[in-house]
């Protein structure tokens, strides 16, 4: 986490900015979530690597939610991934800390409730960050796709509003998945992370609690396991019994 260490002042004692760890890495707006150019420079990556990537991000939001540190602008720009194991946490100079709001958020990563409102006005909670955490592990495991995304579906701020999410569940039918290769993303999901997605992104839990960090960490160290046995995992294109580890 590239936070400030120390203060960097000149010869005459005027502040001149701020000392923090050097990251190093790729943003994921700019690798992961554009899966052929990430597997063109990284042609070994699998699904199991993905899930990892999500676990590391996750440890280190948990470990600043127990300083009581919300990062309020989850967005792909802000993670820098070196490898499956290694992310740099970015900008942290608008994360919220204590009664200091973050004043900056992206579309994609914003709740319902708090759509289009002046950010620098009021503070987040750990609900609305919950639901930019759902998104960024979404996003990853269904590389750069949104969560609402889906055919005929308007812009981003509406698509969130309407909370139309467009993926099957079991028994529960969807419309409109995007095309190519995201159902098949979805498809080989684990149960609890599905559940855990619609808990977050469905209609029809509109107003009830958002999977928490804790919970998240669970069913994806959970799916971790999984993925590491071989009678469990198999890579395509060939259908076969069990979990596809290609991330497309």
């Amino acid at each position: 986490i590239c936070w400030p260490i120390a203060a960097v002042r000149d010869s005459q004692g005027v502040f001149r900015g701020f000392l923090m760890r050097r990251a190093s890495g790729e943003p994921l707006g700019e690798g992961l979530f554009i899966p052929t150019v990430w597997l063109s420079k990284h042609p070994n990556w699998t699904r199991r690597d993905s899930v990892r990537l999500a676990i590391r991000i996750l440890e280190g939001i948990d470990y600043l939610h127990r300083m009581n540190v919300l990062l309020g602008d989850i967005n792909p720009m802000n993670f820098l991934v070196q490898d499956a194991d290694t992310v740099f946490f970015v900008d942290c100079d608008s994360y919220q800390v204590e009664g200091f709001p973050c004043p900056v958020g992206s579309i994609n990563f914003t709740a319902p409730e708090i759509q289009g409102q002046d950010f620098s006005r009021f503070l987040r909670t750990e609900e609305h960050e919950l639901f930019a955490v759902a998104t960024l592990l979404f996003m990853i495991m269904v590389p750069g796709k949104p969560p609402y995304s889906h055919q005929g579906g308007e812009d981003g701020a509406a698509n969130i509003r309407k909370m139309h999410f467009p993926y099957p569940l079991g028994e529960k039918r969807a419309r409109n998945a995007p095309e190519g290769a995201w159902r098949f993303c979805w498809s080989h999901l684990s149960r609890p992370i599905k559940e855990y997605f619609y808990q977050v992104f469905h209609k029809d839990f509109q107003g009830q609690r958002r999977v928490t960090v804790a919970e998240w960490l669970r069913v994806f160290r959970q799916y971790e396991r999984i993925l590491q046995d071989p009678k469990n995992v198999f890579v395509g294109p060939a259908p076969q019994y069990g979990f596809d580890l290609s991330i497309l």
